[in-house]
């Protein structure tokens, strides 16, 4: 079998100088499409600021009046001096907690949730979720967890409410939840393997309440079962973050004295991020 020899196409040198045509049959290379990018997911901060939006007026609301005091008697005067150190404690504190709350629940892997499952007790089949009026918990919850055998409102037993706690029910009420109108919790004696509180714990502000509170989860759960609480804790790394924000949470100390009085036998601990834990009493 003999092969053709090639065909060389003719070639021609351009002299210095000349301009070269350009080529006329070009490759389709069909409809271009600029890089997709990740859009930038703000609902968590947006949330935020939408529940606590007269905190963020009354920080602008001062900030401004106290650059003015700056300006007209000088940083140098006492009065100037106490509105500058003023001004630029309450801008740290609103730029510093809308950041971290951006990060927390936004960018980090906070509501993916897999990172509760060190914490579950193995073969974890029923499950609770209980709130305080606004279900944290998200769609990817029971994607994880599967479906909560029921999830209970603890809000209308409550002695105290925030004014922030209240806002999130008015704009997102719950729905399919039982309502816990009093101390004990509308579920069955030992009939579940866990019970998740994701930021609602620290919504019972009143300490009997608080310790009745997790009487009622030792006494929904079975033998190895665990409650679950997913918090802030009020320690120095939130106080840097939220300031005055911070005294709103427990410490790591509450949560093990009223864990204890209930009968737990241990708690075990996990981060999420440097502002979130999951707090797990064990029976």
């Amino acid at each position: 079998m003999r092969l053709r020899p090639r065909r060389s196409l003719p070639r021609r040198i351009s002299s210095v100088g000349e301009r070269v045509p350009r080529i006329e049959h070009r490759l389709p290379l069909g409809p271009r499409h600029p890089h997709p990018t990740r859009p930038m997911r703000t609902q968590g901060l947006r949330r935020i600021i939408s529940f606590n939006w007269p905190k963020f007026v009354a920080a602008v609301a001062f900030i401004i009046p106290a650059g003015l005091i700056v300006r007209t008697k000088g940083a140098g005067s006492v009065l100037g001096g106490l509105a500058l150190t003023g001004a630029i404690l309450c801008t740290y504190f609103v730029i510093a907690s809308l950041t971290v709350s951006w990060w927390v629940y936004d960018r980090s892997g906070l509501h993916r949730w897999t990172w509760l499952q060190p914490l579950l007790p193995v073969g974890t089949t029923r499950w609770a979720l209980v709130h305080a009026g606004f279900d944290e918990g998200g769609p990817l919850l029971p994607e994880v967890l599967g479906s909560p055998a029921t999830v209970v409102d603890l809000s209308p037993g409550l002695r105290h409410t925030s004014p922030s706690l209240r806002r999130a029910r008015r704009r997102h009420p719950a729905s399919s939840t039982v309502i816990a109108d009093g101390p004990r919790l509308p579920i069955a004696d030992e009939s579940l393997d866990a019970v998740l509180l994701v930021f609602a714990a620290h919504e019972v502000r009143d300490r009997s309440q608080r310790e009745a509170l997790f009487e009622q989860l030792r006494r929904t759960l079975r033998g190895d079962g665990r409650v679950i609480l997913v918090e802030h804790l009020r320690d120095a790394t939130n106080i840097a973050a939220f300031g005055a924000g911070a005294l709103h949470f427990q410490t790591r100390r509450e949560w093990r004295r009223v864990a204890k009085l209930a009968g737990f036998a241990a708690v075990r601990e996990i981060r999420e991020t440097r502002f979130v834990r999951g707090i797990a009493p064990c029976l």
